[in-house]
């Protein structure tokens, strides 16, 4: 996934959103992002701080208990809207296992 769809520019208004998680990656710093395929959440920059919120993570199985994470910040880099997340290793671990399927968040 190279591009995030940034749902913001149209609906400015719009609170949640059914999207896929592309992938899930670590920055240079080594801190753990999602890439989504659209989000509501305004990236940091021109002075103001990036969006925080939650993502909700459903399972991939019928009867799988739902993930919430907490997004500390929301940053831009290239085409990329990346969310970073408030996880430690073992979590970041954890969810890269259960999102090499399909995963959804809201």
């Amino acid at each position: 996934m190279d591009e995030t769809l940034p749902l913001f520019h149209h609906e400015p208004y719009l609170k949640h959103v059914e999207c896929r998680v592309g992938r899930l990656e670590r920055d240079d710093s080594g801190q753990p992002f999602a890439l989504l395929d659209a989000t509501v959440f305004y990236p940091q920059g021109a002075g103001q701080l990036g969006d925080r919120g939650a993502l909700h993570i459903v399972g991939q199985e019928a009867g799988d208990a739902r993930q919430v994470l907490e997004v500390i910040t929301t940053r831009k880099k290239d085409r990329q809207i990346r969310h970073y997340l408030g996880i430690d290793d073992q979590a970041f671990e954890r969810l890269q296992q259960c999102l090499s399927g399909a995963g959804a968040a809201r």
